[in-house]
């Protein structure tokens, strides 16, 4: 391809679906890639809401190790950390936790991720 010089803009231009960057030989992926909303990826056939959550969870987690690294892993529902930061006895109790939650925000405040 690239001794033809049959270069396509595909190369240069990642597609919004996340599951088709697995050679990232040539490509370019930038700031405005990372910020944009609507990368996607494509699971298919597949209609169960868990499911996919589950295979979302999944690559989030192995690109972003720092994710699990701090337990936010424990944290996937938004939910279960409301609950816990909503009471004071709730909150005591899971100090430990609360405090990787805070680490993880100092280490990356001034990322996309937390724009």
């Amino acid at each position: 391809m690239y001794l033809n010089n049959d270069v396509s803009q595909k190369i240069y231009n990642p597609s919004t679906d996340v599951g088709s960057l697995t050679d990232m030989t040539y490509k370019s992926i930038d700031i405005d890639y990372l910020k944009n909303q609507n990368l996607t990826l494509d699971l298919g056939d597949i209609t169960d809401i868990s499911i996919k959550n589950n295979y979302y969870k999944t690559v989030i987690f192995n690109l972003w190790s720092d994710l699990k690294t701090f337990n936010l892993d424990k944290y996937w529902n938004k939910q279960t950390l409301l609950n816990i930061i909503s009471s004071n006895s709730k909150s005591n109790e899971n100090i430990e936790e609360l405090e990787k939650l805070r680490q993880f925000y100092l280490k990356y405040r001034k990322t996309i991720g937390l724009d």
